[in-house]
């Protein structure tokens, strides 16, 4: 839900290459029903693009912070949270609940250092979810500061 914002910020959906992860939050205050906690994720990320033009001046940057937030969260991963987060990309893919039948979907935020061993400011996570959606997307700066 939500995912136009991105398109319409992008023209594409992008596969969030070299995006940094600015936050993740974890929350289980929300109530799913009765008593059963709500565990969701909030995730934050500084993403851009590169923009080649072709009469040769010089490319410039689509920058964006896009906050997407996923709830009923659970087989949270996480390792690698620094400074930097930087990470290769963010994947979606489709499965559900073992057993239930109920539809499903996994985040895996592929960490860089897979291409490059020595690179220590990369983040690595994944979480399985069943509902999410986009929160935001804003324009931003090259350092990832709101316009």
């Amino acid at each position: 839900m939500g995912h136009e914002k991105v398109v319409e910020a992008f023209g594409y959906w992008p596969l969030f290459h070299d995006a940094e992860v600015r936050s993740m939050s974890f929350d289980r205050n929300r109530i799913l029903f009765d008593t059963i906690s709500n565990p969701c994720v909030g995730l934050v990320v500084h993403a851009f693009e590169w923009t080649v033009a072709k009469d040769n001046s010089p490319p410039s940057f689509n920058h964006h912070i896009v906050h997407f937030e996923f709830e009923e969260v659970d087989e949270v991963r996480l390792s690698g949270f620094n400074h930097q987060n930087a990470i290769l990309s963010i994947r979606f893919e489709p499965g559900e609940a073992a057993g239930s039948g109920v539809p499903q979907h996994r985040v895996i935020l592929d960490p860089v250092h897979e291409l490059a061993e020595s690179f220590s400011y990369t983040l690595a996570s994944s979480f399985i979810y069943t509902r999410g959606r986009i929160v935001s997307v804003v324009p931003c700066n090259d350092q990832g500061s709101p316009r």
